[in-house]
């Protein structure tokens, strides 16, 4: 008899795509190697998951590609929508979005893939995730516009200091 998955939170999602393929990563975070399996995750779960992180393109600097495309209309920027729910080639100069929105965008098919499966903010979370591990995402839940852009202002800064590209 076939063990029914438990429910897929944000939180079990993260921690296993956070683990990659080092199970001391899980165990660090509090995790047990038999908690996958009690919860009904098998090793083929595990591996359609690395595929999926895998499949997020590499994107060294999404902060200041985003902060450059929204200074320059390429991209508008407004935290009270996710945006559309197409094609990521589709023309966005003309298609608010908030900062999930334009990640799960920037992210393409792959993107599109993990908004589909789990939804925008986790989808968002993950590119996050993998774009930017050594900072804590944004909330994308109904924050002021303001608060949004700052998020988005420092991640880039931090981009830009790490390139040499301004001072500390």
């Amino acid at each position: 008899m076939k063990r029914q998955k438990s429910t897929l939170d944000k939180q079990t999602v993260m921690a296993f795509l956070a683990s990659a393929d080092a199970q001391n990563d899980l165990i660090a975070a509090g995790w047990r190697p038999n908690y996958p399996i009690a919860a009904g995750w098998t090793p083929s779960d595990l591996r359609e998951i690395d595929e999926e992180w895998e499949s997020i393109p590499h994107e060294a600097m999404p902060y200041t590609r985003m902060l450059q495309d929204i200074e320059s209309k390429a991209r508008i920027h407004d935290q009270s929508t996710f945006g559309p729910e197409c094609d990521p080639g589709t023309n966005l100069c003309q298609t608010p979005m908030c900062t999930a929105g334009h990640l799960v965008n920037m992210a393409g098919e792959a993107g599109c893939r993990l908004r589909q499966k789990y939804g925008w903010g986790i989808a968002a979370e993950i590119i996050h995730s993998k774009w930017r591990p050594d900072v804590p995402p944004q909330n994308f839940g109904s924050i002021p516009q303001k608060f949004a852009m700052a998020y988005i202002r420092e991640r880039a800064r931090e981009e830009q200091e790490r390139l040499g590209n301004i001072e500390k």
